[in-house]
């Protein structure tokens, strides 16, 4: 019983914290003297408590605000407030793996492909110094360092978390975090607010951040829909059912009103998966919300799904639309893949190299996370990614499969249908490239890959 009341104390402090510290760093220009001085407070608290520390990573990341540090080059190096949880979490563990010989780097199916695509990662850096300019070739490293960050989030949850129990009070913690935002995204869509100015009115973006994607909303709360739909279908209890259905509900409402298309058709792809891997019946599900979609879908959100389809060609040719333009975009990456098939042009060449390719189109990307990793890092980088996409699948999968507590089941059959999702949202957009998203997903992640090996462990035990 104390251990519950402890668990919400530390999930109460750590929203608020998380909260606050959005705020005030956001908002307010602190000084480095006080950013130095909150640093080692937290230092020191993560040392004392893990669990603090990935409490706060957990809640950060979706609520974490961009930081514009410096610029040169045409460029801007931003941080996110999260950055700086992930910076202290990682040396605290790395004192505790110098002086306590019982904290080991644990071994996981991820460490192959993980160390293959951090190789991958050194490699597109040599190309991008041999193809883009000096300035352009920091700017390429400082994102790839963010990129690879989030490996380090995985490396972190999966050592510092020790118990089953602590898996599922930070899934908890996390679709709390989703309701929160959730909540934001509904506010935002009834008061017709707009916190990103590129955004249509009323359009959801994800919290308050004025940067923010509403391909990216849609994502985020893509997750928490392949969760709720199969903790639903998974749960007898009907109290249970009853809440996962009516949380359902809540993130439909800000999903519908993200206007994001390619969250729509992965939101369709993540409910076949469920059914053809556990839960039968949605295909039923699935089939009657397809006949009834004319009726029950908004005007707004009905409109948005359907300008997919018009006016994609005009006399003869693609419309200059989103979705006409990106065969020819898609056409013209594949181009210029072909100058460096093996080893592409660098990591974040492509804000470079493809505008002067794309400049009819008025497109700087091609609007696809493939054809980017293409060009950037060849078949040898889009052949690591889709490894490492794999294993990541196969794991998550493993571990949902073996488990026999109902909510680590449900959670990790949903993560699978979302991930497969995700996977063609990544067709129409650079989606694992998204840091607010990356941050969530390998969190989780690391949740069930750290479940994967406790239970392994309790079974060569004999318990």
């Amino acid at each position: 019983m104390e251990n519950k009341k402890v668990d919400l104390l530390i999930l109460i402090v750590a929203i608020l914290a998380a909260i606050m510290w959005q705020v005030i760093y956001a908002r307010i220009q602190l000084s480095w003297l006080l950013v130095l001085l909150l640093s080692v407070l937290l230092f020191l608290l993560f040392m004392l408590r893990a669990k603090w520390g990935l409490c706060l990573l957990a809640v950060s990341t979706p609520l974490a605000y961009e930081v514009q540090l410096a610029s040169f080059g045409g460029q801007n190096i931003t941080a996110n407030t999260d950055d700086l949880f992930i910076f202290l979490l990682l040396i605290s563990w790395l004192a505790k793996l110098i002086s306590d010989k019982k904290t080991r780097i644990i071994n996981t199916p991820l460490r192959v492909p993980l160390l293959v695509a951090t190789g991958v990662g050194v490699i597109s850096l040599i190309m991008a110094y041999l193809n883009l300019t000096f300035n352009q070739f920091l700017v390429s490293a400082l994102h790839l360092l963010k990129i690879m960050e989030y490996g380090l989030v995985f490396v972190l949850v999966v050592s510092l978390v020790e118990t089953k129990a602590e898996i599922k009070m930070y899934l908890k913690l996390m679709i709390g975090i989703g309701i929160f935002l959730a909540f934001i995204g509904i506010h935002q869509h009834i008061f017709n607010l707009v916190y990103n100015p590129k955004a249509w009115k009323g359009m959801v973006t994800l919290g308050f951040d004025p940067a923010g994607n509403h391909n990216i909303a849609g994502a985020y709360f893509l997750i928490f829909l392949g969760l709720l739909a199969s903790l639903f279908f998974g749960t007898k209890g009907g109290w249970s059912k009853t809440w996962y259905g009516f949380l359902f509900i809540l993130f439909l409402y800000p999903f519908m009103y993200t206007l994001s298309r390619s969250s729509y058709f992965a939101f369709v792809i993540t409910i076949l998966v469920l059914a053809v891997i556990r839960y039968r019946g949605l295909f039923a599900v699935a089939i009657l919300g397809l006949l009834l979609v004319p009726v029950i879908l908004p005007k707004t959100v009905w409109e948005r799904a359907l300008s997919s389809f018009a006016n994609i060609f005009s006399g003869g040719d693609f419309a200059s639309n989103s979705v006409g333009v990106r065969p020819q975009l898609w056409l013209a990456s594949l181009n210029i893949w072909l100058s460096k098939p093996l080893l592409g042009y660098g990591f974040y060449a492509t804000r470079y190299i493809s505008p002067l390719f794309f400049g009819t189109y008025n497109m700087g990307v091609p609007e696809s996370m493939y054809f980017s990793l293409l060009i950037e890092t060849g078949l040898l980088g889009l052949g690591a990614f889709a490894w490492l996409l794999i294993i990541v699948i196969r794991t998550v999968w493993q571990a949902a499969r073996n488990s026999t507590d109902t909510f680590i089941k449900g959670c990790g059959i949903g993560l699978v249908g979302v991930l497969c999702g995700l996977c063609v949202h990544a067709v129409f957009g650079e989606t694992f490239y998204q840091w607010r998203l990356m941050g969530v997903l390998w969190f989780m992640i690391g949740l069930f890959t750290k479940y994967l090996l406790l239970d392994r462990e309790s079974r060569e035990a004999g318990l």
